[in-house]
């Protein structure tokens, strides 16, 4: 390692000083620190032993046994195979009255309780320290034992009696003296450890284990003074921050003052951060490697067996068999199968099958059997079906492994594997056969469920590929607060982020921690300091007022400066590094690839900048910012237009014209272009299903008065005075609600569903038509869902523009005029959507569209009132016209007020002619103040090419 000046790290002043003595072992905080250290350590000698470089983890394994020879460490798989043993035995002697457990089970659920076999496994290693620190309040007075206290103690003799049978010890239970194995133990910086408390006694009573502390004065030989406070640069966003720590790493190589691997990024909130992290530094092409460690299930391939545990469990849903087919880490021989199979899944609404006098009834094989013809799809099923039952129903490790090789033969294209998931599926295997083996070793101990027990081992095994390219390490926070680095850079370094909290035996209650003399640790600063003294170069501390996880402050041990997050403006003044913003302030100017050339682009740069102007369109038509020529869709979009199949002709529409006035190029992916999003979920019943059935409902009940030409009966009252329909008229209405759910084609799933709502919505139906009899009594019903079409005024027999629409409601006054109604399932227009705005707009167009629609059909027939109703909330909303003394809207005549519908007409046929001449021109520029929230919600923005500015704040 080439360092700008030579500074040596009081640890390596220590291993300096033993590593020649082959009899020392160095144990470090984690595996990250000693791996880091045994790689640094080959500046200095020409080999290193790897087994003298240990964890902490392994380091009480292993070398603590020595105390019992006759003895193995316990696994930490058994200690939950104890745990849920123990559960299971609670569970038989509950039933007869007489639990091992009062408090920590409750006995009225011991049977149900497998699920506290993690948490009961976790009180194990600390019940020996609980023991003695209990057994010494008790002595002492300070304690009166409860019920938790006594199932403690079961909990603690249980344990010792299984480890005895077994000839088993807990590294933690262990006690002074520590024998010499001829070994002698330098333990680094032990103070940072969680656990650290219960193994003190022990390592610091062993003549042959020497403790390096955080404190130990003798570190004072660094030339870095001891406690410096160490700064925090304080940035407005997460944004910010992350892009100027990137800089600062492409600054550090860029200066020769180290490599890129000689770099680590601790961050404190993988969960949120580290996805962000990685794209920054990806961005910025700065080569890292990801450390951290997950649970083998959080893998793609490693989630198999979880994904397979999740389609027995849900009975083959729809969700866990897309998830489990569409894992893209498992190379399925079938793939075209799968993909038929989801389809399927989402074409006949197979979401889960479902309860029925006769058992679990299975929607998938109902819906193979009203589908005939499936026979790809069906064998499919029937086959994972068989072979996931197999896996999860296995009674023992050994079968596990034997169904999961049949699977894999039936299923998986071997050769196909992706080394990733070979690695991971591997080391699944390697879990699953030290299982095997604990079975075979420990006979008397059976697990209750063993798929479900392997896949929580799966859940709980945290797992890291070897990594063979070199880079910038991400390592969790604390991780490699040891580890030599020419520079540590801490992201996120908020008080809440940085602040370390141990609570020994955690598991008590505070009040009982404090009777037992608990203190909680707090070795935060610790951690800062080792941060500080493992930096060869410098440390870099940073936090966001606002991070990607809300609001932080930097932490209180750190030394805030405030950065000025301001953006250049000159090109001179842009970070050096900061290729992205020097290729924006370039375009801006309009020097073009000359400057880009100057400042020295990426490759990366350069080559997307050549490929975007190989495929830039040199046309000044309006769609050229779309990337394509309009010119090769425009006798699509005519054909989309054509009324009546006529393309000379254009036809407007009220549902077209709203989709063009939000944003025009919504109107051509979804009308012209006729761009679908592909269904990738079954559902049961789609928003716009149910609205159809209430339509159809309405339309067979008021179609009885258009046939008989009878006016619409108004509903009786009882004696309450509550309105009623007719005896006559509800019979019909049960009787329509029932044919329509009849006729209604759906899947066998969906049917039932409609079936077992048909109360429900007969109720829905019935209310609302109590409703409309009240406020129409007397009217006759002239059309129902009628199709209209007219030449409007600005057309003059010239232009070829139609408007055609359909009306769903038309009913007679006995004055000759006629009142139009549009129903609507849920909510209705608001009055500002249908009245023209301060610039003449208008952004819905159903009723001016419909009364010029019937007038011009009906001249001498004028419409007296227009109106939206709910049929849900059994609301008339008037748009003009009176429906009674409390539901009234605007006027026709303007003269009369302010706001008439001759003002909406005005304003409706404006803009229909604006429609008919951009569709004549072509013409589908964006049109202003479109809203962001109608781009997050349009289906098509992920094929749109227009940018938003999503925040002001500096990036």
């Amino acid at each position: 390692m080439a360092f700008e000046k030579e500074v040596v790290l009081y640890t390596e002043r220590i291993l300096r000083e033993h590593i020649t003595n082959p009899r020392s072992v160095f144990v470090f905080p984690t595996k990250v620190a000693a791996d880091s250290w045994a790689e640094r350590m080959l500046d200095f000698v020409p080999a290193v032993a790897m087994e003298r470089f240990v964890a902490w983890d392994t380091f009480k394994g292993d070398a603590i046994r020595s105390t019992q020879q006759d003895k193995h460490s316990i696994p930490s798989v058994m200690r939950k195979i104890f745990a849920q043993h123990l559960i299971v035995r609670n569970a038989e002697f509950a039933a007869n009255g007489k639990p091992l457990f009062k408090s920590i089970i409750n006995p009225t659920f011991a049977e149900d309780s497998l699920s506290f076999s993690s948490w009961i496994a976790s009180l194990l290693a600390p019940l020996g320290s609980w023991k003695k620190t209990f057994d010494k309040a008790m002595t002492l007075g300070r304690v009166a034992p409860d019920d938790a206290d006594m199932d403690f103690v079961v909990l603690h003799d249980e344990y010792k009696k299984f480890l005895d049978s077994h000839q088993l010890f807990d590294p933690a239970w262990e006690e002074p003296p520590f024998k010499d194995n001829g070994l002698e133990y330098v333990v680094f910086y032990p103070e940072i450890l969680s656990d650290f408390s219960e193994y003190e006694r022990l390592l610091r009573s062993s003549s042959h284990v020497k403790i390096i502390s955080v404190d130990d004065t003798d570190s004072l030989a660094c030339d870095r003074e001891k406690n410096e406070k160490n700064d925090c640069i304080l940035y407005t966003n997460s944004r910010t921050e992350l892009r100027q720590t990137a800089l600062f790493i492409r600054q550090l190589v860029a200066e020769k003052k180290c490599s890129y691997d000689e770099i680590i990024v601790s961050v404190p909130d993988m969960e949120n951060w580290a996805v962000y992290v990685m794209r920054e530094l990806e961005l910025y092409c700065i080569p890292a490697v990801l450390r951290s460690g997950k649970g083998l299930s959080s893998y793609g391939a490693g989630g198999f067996f979880s994904l397979v545990q999740q389609c027995v469990n849900t009975n083959f849903s729809f969700d866990s068999i897309k998830e489990l087919l569409s894992n893209r880490y498992l190379p399925w021989k079938d793939e075209t199968a799968s993909k038929l199979l989801i389809q399927f899944g989402i074409e006949n609404s197979c979401v889960c099958s479902y309860n029925s006098k006769e058992g679990i009834v299975d929607v998938w094989q109902e819906a193979f059997s009203a589908r005939p013809g499936s026979y790809r799809e069906m064998q499919l099923y029937s086959a994972l079906k068989r072979h996931c039952t197999a896996l999860c129903r296995a009674n023992s490790f050994e079968k596990i492994q034997s169904a999961y090789f049949q699977f894999k033969q039936v299923f998986f294209d071997e050769s196909e594997f992706l080394e990733e998931s070979n690695l991971v599926l591997g080391r699944c295997l390697v879990e699953l056969a030290n299982l095997i083996d604990m079975e075979d070793s420990f006979s008397d101990m059976p697990v209750k469920n063993h798929f479900s027990f392997f896949v929580s081992v799966l859940d709980e095994k945290e797992y890291l590929p070897q990594k063979k390219k070199r880079g910038v390490s991400v390592v969790p926070y604390r991780l490699a607060a040891a580890s030599p680095a020419y520079c540590h850079i801490v992201p996120g370094a908020s008080q809440g982020n940085l602040t370390v909290l141990f609570k020994q035996l955690s598991f008590l209650p505070q009040t009982k921690r404090n009777n037992m003399s608990l203190l909680d640790k707090d070795p935060s600063a610790a951690f800062l300091e080792l941060y500080r003294r493992h930096s060869y170069g410098q440390v870099r501390f940073s936090c966001s007022e606002k991070s990607f996880s809300g609001y932080s402050i930097p932490h209180s041990l750190l030394n805030v400066t405030k950065s000025h997050d301001v953006l250049p403006v000159k090109l001179e003044e842009c970070h050096p590094q900061d290729f992205f913003v020097v290729e924006a302030m370039a375009f801006e100017k309009g020097d073009g690839r000359g400057s880009l050339d100057r400042t020295g682009c990426t490759v990366v740069q350069k080559e997307g900048f050549e490929n975007w102007r190989a495929g830039a369109v040199a046309s000044e038509e309006p769609l050229e910012n779309m990337g394509f020529d309009v010119s090769s869709c425009e006798e699509q979009i005519l054909k989309a237009v054509a009324f009546k199949g006529d393309e000379s002709k254009i036809g407007i529409s009220q549902t077209a014209m709203k989709d063009y006035f939000i944003c025009p190029k919504l109107w051509l992916f979804k009308r012209a272009l006729k761009l679908k999003e592909p269904a990738v979920q079954a559902v049961l019943m789609q928003d716009s299903w149910i609205g159809t059935i209430y339509h159809n409902i309405i339309n067979r009940y008021l179609g009885k008065y258009m046939k008989d030409g009878v006016p619409i009966e108004s509903p009786e009252k009882d004696s309450l005075g509550m309105d009623f329909l007719r005896q006559e008229n509800s019979d019909r209405l049960c009787k329509y609600v029932h044919e329509v759910l009849s006729d209604y084609e759906a899947s066998p799933l969906t049917k039932q569903l409609l079936f077992v709502q048909e109360k429900t919505i007969l109720s829905v139906a019935e209310q609302f038509l109590i409703k409309f009899s009240q406020v129409f009594a007397g009217f006759t019903v002239v059309a129902l869902e009628k199709e209209f079409f007219c030449e409007p005024d600005f057309a003059q027999g010239k232009e070829g523009v139609f408007y055609n629409g359909r009306i769903d409601c038309v009913l007679g006054c006995a004055t000759g005029e006629v009142v139009i109604i549009d129903f609507k399932t849920g909510s209705v227009p608001k009055k500002e959507e249908y009245l023209p705005d301060e610039e003449g707009r208008l952004k819905d167009f159903q009723m001016p569209m419909y009364v010029t629609l019937w007038e011009k059909n009906n001249k001498g027939i004028p419409v007296a009132g227009a109106a939206f109703m709910s049929i849900k909330n059994k609301k008339v909303v008037p748009v003009f016209g009176s429906f009674g003394p409390r539901s009234k809207g605007l006027s026709r005549n303007s003269s009369q007020e302010e706001q008439g519908f001759d003002k909406v007409l005005s304003a409706f046929n404006s803009m229909a002619h604006e429609y008919a001449q951009s569709i004549r021109s072509m013409n589908f520029t964006h049109v202003k103040d479109v809203l962001y929230s109608v781009c997050v919600e349009c289906p098509w923005n992920g094929v749109c090419r227009t940018i938003y500015s999503v925040s002001r704040e500096a990036l």
